[in-house]
């Protein structure tokens, strides 16, 4: 509620707000949610502060805050604890226009709060209307496989520019150039949609970019993406509905001083030709030609030629929707180190990590010399095989990850790709044509969506720092604009495999306006039926073999892990309506409670496969299970009551099936049969998601750590990993509740085969494809949710009811031969941290609980023997572990030793 106070003469506030975000991204320009989410990160120097109310001022401008004048919305103060996800109520906000925001904090009601910094956010173009006369353009016919250069000048008048705002809608991929200069150091925009339903458009800042009183060239490079792939394989997506000529729709606003606006669009005043792209594939490779270079056609005072007029009104096939981009953008960021070796036919690079990446390659030979890069993972002696492990979905005519540049002088010259990115371990360059003067330099740039780190983990054990360093740099090399499932072979946003790993990736990385948007690409491929494609954007495929409930889940289980971690409940509800169409699909294929398809056969990659019906249903049930949340968070309380109806019934028909009541866990066929105990993945699913008939849980645990000691697969997978991707998700979360961490190290630190470590530790560190061998892909992030484990079990850190009921729990596990472990994760609440080391006397824990929150923290410890910050603190005997004490912590940094 809003109330009102006389501060004037009030002492100060401890709480100042800090990182300030519209729709939880950093001074966004070209957002399109009419109503924005205002969050900021409460902070105090000292400790027990909470933020007792807020008030929010947003105006046109910094200036107008400051005078609070012309504000479009004054919040009051507002009594409440939450900082995030606050919606703007105030009023319309206009296409184009810029705004400004500040907060300021109570800790209690006699406070004297102080504004924040000022925020600002951009609106992009919210409706057809405000794109004006800006109209598709294109080459009269299709340029394909080349890139389409786009291009007109134009005058802008004398005087000071107060702000540029271009806004492109360009497919495949664009780059935008003014002046000579890229306008933007975004790669492969935009990001992957069903181009039938939505297509994003890009907004740029280019104030510094736009010249006053003088002629200006503004310039486009379109090419392939998936838009246009440009190279047929195996999937077809060459042949998917929306497949057209590249295009581009534009508009350029350019505010002078004085209040004035400029507007450049895409119309019939430009032009089109071609240049040296003369290739460009998403999965194919790109080929640049400088023989045909088009000259500096962004440039003034070229001559230029070649040009024609563009073809107008070339709209998209089915007339999409135009949505902005709001997340972050793919960019270069880190430089990846080589080794070069001398060869036969040209040179060997092995780069120091496995990566996807843009390349840069100067060379210097004679004109119309043309190298040839192969880009992958393995090797057929000294040369890239571009076919090893099957790491390709090559048909015949096509081509996978290959480059081929040449030149147009006998000078340095320099290549850059631009509409593809490239994955592997190793590139092998050679002479097709001409001859090189000097040895090539070859430039390797990470390429990803460019999120923000939000946690971190480091250990005594240079065993878990691999494995955490290596699920990280997995998790980059398939981050596209969407969770993939490897970057240098299918590149593809498979549910099954981020749905295991969504929790995992948001406490390392702050990509949660990633997996909202994906989340609107699940409803664009979402079938009329409820069905949901295996792989999200734009795939319709309905193989049985290949589909299961595991990869559909996706659309529902993803929206509640956002909202666990995140508080916001605004995913919800826009993907409610889905779910309850995925959910009325599920149902409508059980029989009798249970799955009645034979689908996908158990869970994917583990060395144990059970009943493929038994793991199905279980996957119904976690869909029913998120659900249910999702119902009970949206206040949908007769909805919740029926899908808890329909769980009842699968857990009920599930248990009768297969769980053996005299043996205390469940069988791998139904009971009556021969027993042989359920895979690992069953019984850790049920403990996991609270299916296990009551009263058995602890017998099913204990069975479940007697077959990781014992397996029935067999005795050489003895404290092995033989899970899948959705059991190793399970299986984590269960030894991290059972406070079980001397097996999950164990699981995690075998050097041998099966397990994720040998896989680590091989050439490139990251998380490969197979856990029995080193087949298939060497850069698969779907094993990497026992990351989890580090943060939740090893450090402690359980942050899933911290935004909800701002209670952080603190447990860490304690492990034999690890000295000490730390960990920090950014919530909605602020940064969140546990750290433990041994010493002499015991273990010594330092605690980080955020502003507002409280912390409940479990050590290893007797009665008595625990202080904090120096002093004794009273404690009380932890209810599921007799060897525990339990203290209340409130927010701040606390060090607590326990002997």
């Amino acid at each position: 509620m809003a109330v009102g106070y006389n501060w004037l003469h009030a002492p100060t506030s401890a709480v100042t707000a800090a990182d300030l975000r519209t729709e939880y991204l950093s001074q966004p320009i070209g957002i399109d949610a009419v109503k924005p989410r205002l969050s900021w990160v409460p902070v105090a120097k000292t400790k027990a502060r909470r933020q007792w109310a807020y008030q929010i001022q947003v105006a046109g401008s910094a200036g107008s805050l400051r005078a609070e004048s012309d504000l479009l919305w004054d919040s009051g103060q507002i009594r409440s604890e939450r900082s995030w996800g606050i919606r703007y109520t105030g009023s319309a906000l206009s296409s184009g226009r810029s705004y400004a925001w500040r907060v300021r904090l109570w800790d209690r009601a006699d406070a004297q709060p102080v504004w924040s910094e000022p925020a600002t956010w951009q609106m992009g173009l919210l409706d057809e209307e405000a794109w004006g006369r800006a109209a598709w353009i294109a080459a009269p016919t299709s340029t394909a496989p080349a890139a389409l250069l786009l291009r007109r000048s134009f005058q802008l008048p004398s005087g000071s520019i107060t702000e540029a705002t271009l806004t492109v809608a360009g497919v495949g991929f664009h780059v935008p150039y003014l002046n000579g200069e890229r306008a933007s150091d975004t790669e492969m925009a935009p990001a992957w949609t069903d181009y039938i339903d939505r297509i994003a458009y890009t907004t740029y800042d280019v104030t510094g970019a736009v010249r006053g009183g003088t002629a200006n060239v503004l310039g486009v490079a379109l090419a392939g993406g998936w838009y246009h792939p440009n190279s047929p394989d195996s999937w077809g997506f060459e042949a998917m509905p929306y497949v057209d000529r590249e295009k581009l729709r534009l508009r350029l606003d350019v505010r002078h001083q004085g209040g004035s606006t400029t507007t450049i669009v895409s119309d019939s005043e430009w032009q089109w030709a071609t240049g040296d792209v003369t290739y460009a594939s998403v999965r194919g490779g790109e080929d640049i030609d400088h023989t045909r270079d088009a000259g500096p056609w962004t440039t003034v005072d070229a001559e230029v030629g070649g040009f024609a007029p563009v073809a107008v009104g070339v709209a998209p096939k089915g007339r999409p929707a135009l949505v902005a981009t709001a997340m972050p953008a793919e960019r270069r960021t880190t430089t990846i180190a080589t080794t070069v070796k001398k060869t036969t036919s040209g040179y060997l690079y092995t780069l120091d990590e496995n990566v996807s990446a843009a390349l840069t390659v100067k060379l210097t030979g004679t004109k119309g010399t043309t190298v040839r890069l192969q880009v992958g993972e393995g090797l057929a002696g000294n040369r890239v095989d571009p076919a090893w492990n099957n790491l390709n979905d090559k048909v015949p005519g096509s081509r996978w990850q290959q480059i081929n540049l040449t030149l147009g002088s006998s000078q340095l010259e320099t290549f850059e790709t631009t509409f593809t990115y490239f994955a592997g371990l190793y590139i092998d360059l050679k002479v097709t044509k001409g001859k090189l003067s000097a040895p090539p330099e070859l430039t390797v740039h990470a390429v990803h969506t460019d999120v923000a780190s939000a946690g971190s983990f480091a250990s005594s054990d240079r065993q878990l720092n691999a494995l955490h360093e290596a699920f990280r740099r997995t998790y980059l090399n398939n981050l596209h604009g969407y969770p993939m499932d490897c970057p240098q072979r299918e590149r593809l946003g498979y549910g099954g495999d981020a749905g295991v790993l969504t929790p995992t990736a948001l406490l390392n990385f702050d990509a949660v306006t990633v997996y909202e948007k994906w989340m609107v690409d699940f409803r664009d491929a979402q079938a009329t039926d409820g069905f949901v494609p295996f792989t999200v954007p734009a795939y319709d495929g309905r193989d049985p073999y290949w589909w299961s409930p595991w990869w559909g889940n996706a659309i529902a289980t993803i929206p509640v892990d956002l909202y666990r971690l995140r508080g916001d409940t605004a995913v919800l509800e826009r993907q409610y309506p889905a779910m309850q169409a995925y959910i009325a699909y599920l149902v409508k294929h059980l029989n009798a409670g249970i799955w009645a398809d034979n689908g996908f056969p158990s869970d994917h990659e583990s060395l144990d496969h059970g009943d493929s019906r038994q793991f199905n249903t279980l996957a119904v049930a976690v869909a029913l299970r998120a659900m249910i949340d999702a119902a009970a968070v949206l206040d949908q309380q007769e909805d919740a009551e029926t899908y808890g109806e329909h769980l009842n019934t699968v857990r009920s028909a599930f248990n009768t099936r297969w769980f053996d009541a005299s043996r205390g866990t469940y069988a791998r066929q139904a009971v009556g049969s021969a027993f042989r105990i359920a895979p690992q993945a069953v019984l850790a699913t049920t403990l996991a998601n609270d299916l296990v008939p009551e009263g058995q849980a602890e017998a099913v645990l204990t069975s479940l750590k007697a077959d990781i000691a014992e397996p029935a697969a067999g005795a050489k997978y003895a404290n092995h990993l033989i899970t899948g991707i959705v059991g190793t998700r399970y299986l984590f979360d269960v030894l991290t509740d059972a406070d079980m961490a001397d097996i999950a190290y164990r699981l995690l630190t075998q050097q041998t085969y099966p397990g994720v470590l040998p896989g680590v530790l091989a050439p490139g560190g990251t998380l490969h494809e197979r856990i029995a061998d080193s087949g298939l892909s060497h850069d698969h992030p779907m094993f990497g949710s026992y990351d989890s484990w580090l943060y939740r079990g090893l450090a402690g850190l359980r942050v899933g009811a911290l935004a909800a009921d701002g209670m952080l729990r603190v447990r860490p596990g304690l492990v034999d031969g690890v000295d000490w472990v730390e960990a920090t994760v950014s919530t909605t609440r602020g940064p969140a941290a546990s750290r433990w080391e041994r010493f002499d006397g015991g273990v010594r824990y330092t605690i980080t609980v955020p502003v507002g929150a409280s912390a409940e923290v479990s050590v290893v410890a007797t009665a008595g023997a625990v202080t904090v910050d120096g002093t004794r603190e009273a404690t009380t005997t932890d209810q599921a572990a007799a060897d525990r004490q339990v203290l209340r912590l409130r927010s701040g940094t606390y060090v607590v030793e326990a002997g």
